[in-house]
């Protein structure tokens, strides 16, 4: 019986990043307000906005983001209070119509691969934005569910692996 190959005799990665688009959507106008209790939650999650900026003709300038993956890493601060003790201004509004985030902290988020890992979390954050916004997010989370769970089917078939594929709902 054949030995089963590994990841280093196939010299193939495995992600579980594998999107097989080049350009990546950038989710403008999206919130991720945080549920939970800690006061001082803060992340650091890998990956961030390029923006570009062109100047044209007529005084006017041209702004492009393009997320990417492997450059940096985006800093998200969901703190109740700054260094004085003062409550942070970045907090939504106490007449906010859904009633869980009122005086919450957020955070503005545009990178799609951080917009998936917070909805991932659904107890402890929530996305707050237009309904096509939404939409799109739920859409790019479901697409990605299905890339890492062919992937980790590919990678049993090729390893000879029998490890359980278990993707999050």
């Amino acid at each position: 019986m054949p030995k089963p190959l590994n990841d280093e005799a196939l010299d193939v990665e495995f992600t579980d990043h594998a999107i097989l688009t080049e350009a990546l959507p950038v989710f403008e106008g999206v919130k991720v307000v945080y549920l939970g209790s800690n006061p001082k939650r803060a992340l650091s999650m890998k990956g961030r906005i390029n923006v570009t900026r062109a100047e044209l003709p007529d005084n006017l300038v041209l702004v492009t983001k393009k997320p990417g993956r492997q450059n940096g890493r985006q800093y998200y601060d969901f703190t109740l209070r700054d260094d004085h003790g003062q409550l942070s201004p970045r907090r939504m509004s106490s007449t906010h119509p859904v009633i869980a985030v009122r005086d919450r902290p957020y955070a503005d988020v545009e990178h799609p691969d951080h917009l998936y890992e917070f909805a991932k979390a659904r107890g402890e954050f929530k996305l707050i934005g237009s309904e096509p916004a939404l939409r799109a997010i739920e859409e790019y989370v479901r697409q990605r569910e299905l890339l890492r769970a062919g992937a980790g089917r590919l990678r049993a078939e090729i390893t000879g692996s029998q490890e359980q594929i278990v993707t999050a709902r």
